[in-house]
């Protein structure tokens, strides 16, 4: 944890020099860190199916309508 808090640390000090916005932000990796992750048990007891049932799966879509959009939504 300690490398990308260090990295985001530098981030955050390059975009105040260059006054563009961090790549990386130390609050994002906390809040990444934290572990919020939620059972979705009850909804898929229901017979609910995901669109997405795996991160790993659905990152390859997700990274194309990023670069489909010139990652737009970042901006």
């Amino acid at each position: 944890m300690f490398p990308l808090r260090a990295v985001a640390r530098a981030s955050e000090t390059l975009s105040k020099v260059t006054r563009k916005p961090p790549l990386i932000e130390i609050d994002s990796i906390d809040y990444i860190a934290a572990g919020h992750a939620m059972k979705n048990d009850k909804l898929k007891n229901t017979g609910y199916r995901l669109k997405h049932p795996a991160v790993k799966d659905s990152l390859p879509d997700l990274i194309k309508w990023y670069e489909s959009t010139a990652w737009e939504s970042f901006k």
